[in-house]
């Protein structure tokens, strides 16, 4: 089972054996994809929170006290 867009695992007939030969097989599957790419990060990763609250409490809204 492998990626079709991406070159074969191993020779015809060969077998795939041991995690370091595994490990070759996916870093070179990486190179060849271009990868992995970096997620951009959210412009405000924070939502809005009141500052000087004892948590910080999301657009504002009162924490029950009770909980």
């Amino acid at each position: 089972l492998s990626p079709t867009v991406l070159s074969a695992p191993a020779g015809q007939g060969e077998e795939l054996v041991g995690a370091e030969r595994i490990h070759r097989v996916l870093r070179h599957w990486l190179r060849e994809s271009n990868g992995p790419q970096v997620p951009v990060q959210a412009e405000n990763p924070r939502p809005n929170v009141v500052e000087g609250a004892p948590f910080p409490v999301a657009d504002g809204l009162v924490q029950d006290k009770s909980a």
